[in-house]
C-alpha cells in the first residue's frame, strides 16, 4: 500500500514537471521587465518590425488594395497582467485542424530593464492562433503556441483595445 502511495505521489510530481517543461513563461522572454500591448481591432494584421515598431494593414476603402490602419498603444501591462499573460501561454502539439486565417490584431511587446525591445507575441482572437518572434519552442514536437483565450481577452479589454472578434 505504501509503495502505491509513493508511486502516485511520484507520478503527480513528474506530471507537474512535465507540464512546467512545456510552459511558455520560462521561454516567453525571461529577461523581460515590461510588456506593452498594442491593438488594431479593425485591421487585417498587426505587423511588428525588428525594432519593435507596430503597424497595421487592412483593405483600402475602395477594396483596390491594402492601406495602413491606425494602431492603438494600450500602454504597459501591470506586473499582475504580465504574469497572467505569461501563465496563459503554452507550447503544445499542433491541433489536428488548423485554420489558416491567423490575422493577429493584438500584439504584446516585451522589453528588458533598459527598455531594449526583446520580441513580441501576437494573437488572433478569430482562430486563436499566435505568432511569436523570436520563436524558440522547447521541444520540436510542441511547436504550437496555445493560449488561454479568456485570460488574454480580459487583458485586451482592460486596455481598451476591443472589440474582440469572435473565435470560430
Amino acid at each position: 500500500m505504501r509503495s502505491l502511495a509513493v508511486a502516485i505521489v511520484a507520478s503527480v510530481i513528474l506530471g507537474l514537471f512535465a507540464l512546467a517543461a512545456n510552459a511558455a513563461p520560462k521561454m516567453l522572454f525571461p529577461s523581460a521587465a515590461s510588456v506593452r500591448i498594442y491593438g488594431a481591432p479593425t485591421a487585417f494584421n498587426v505587423v511588428v518590425d525588428h525594432e519593435g515598431r507596430v503597424t497595421a494593414t487592412g483593405p483600402s476603402k475602395d477594396n483596390s488594395g491594402a492601406e495602413e490602419y491606425p494602431v492603438k498603444d494600450g500602454g504597459l501591462l501591470s506586473p499582475v497582467e504580465a504574469s497572467k499573460l505569461k501563465a496563459a501561454v503554452r507550447f503544445t502539439r499542433p491541433p489536428g485542424v488548423i485554420f489558416r486565417c491567423c490575422v493577429p490584431r493584438h500584439a504584446f511587446l516585451f522589453y528588458d530593464r533598459s527598455g531594449r525591445y526583446l520580441g513580441y507575441l501576437k494573437v488572433c482572437f478569430e482562430c486563436t492562433c499566435a505568432e511569436m518572434e523570436p520563436f524558440h519552442p522547447p521541444n520540436p514536437a510542441r511547436n504550437w503556441i496555445s493560449w488561454n483565450y479568456e485570460n488574454v481577452k480580459q487583458i485586451v479589454i482592460a486596455h481598451g483595445l476591443g472589440p474582440i472578434a469572435q473565435r470560430r
